[in-house]
């Protein structure tokens, strides 16, 4: 693969740890959750225009955007 893909997450400037991370492209698909640096990779993968999804399951809220 010729590159990764990092998603840092952050709550009112806090790094969010344990959210479930959705990231998809037209050829992949990537799911995971971050860690405690609210950190999800890096992952190895082609370039591409994804589009990342984050979900908070505990209070109920997701964030979409293209990346």
């Amino acid at each position: 693969m010729p590159g990764t893909i990092v998603v840092v997450v952050r709550v009112n400037g806090v790094p969010a740890a344990g959210l479930r991370v959705h990231l998809s492209c037209p050829a992949t698909v990537l799911i995971g959750e971050t860690d405690a640096q609210g950190t999800y990779g890096p992952r190895a993968t082609f370039a591409a225009t994804w589009t990342a999804r984050v979900d908070d399951r505990s209070a109920g809220w997701s964030f979409l955007s293209l990346v």
